[in-house]
């Protein structure tokens, strides 16, 4: 399990700067993203939401 998290990680590290040429929309970090979404389920699809009304509406 050890050598997952390491991989996931490092996943996640080489997709943070896709992330920040994204625009005024794109999603939080990743990290944060992962550790919020485990407390409020909901939060992904409030996200996703907003997401598609501000690129809606740019």
């Amino acid at each position: 399990m050890a050598a997952l998290s390491k991989g996931n990680k490092k996943d996640k590290e080489e997709l943070l700067p896709l992330q920040v040429q994204a625009g005024p929309w794109q999603l939080p970090p990743v990290m944060n993203y992962d550790m919020l979404a485990e407390r409020n389920p909901l939060l992904p699809k409030l996200l996703l939401g907003s997401m598609l009304d501000s690129f809606m509406s740019a």
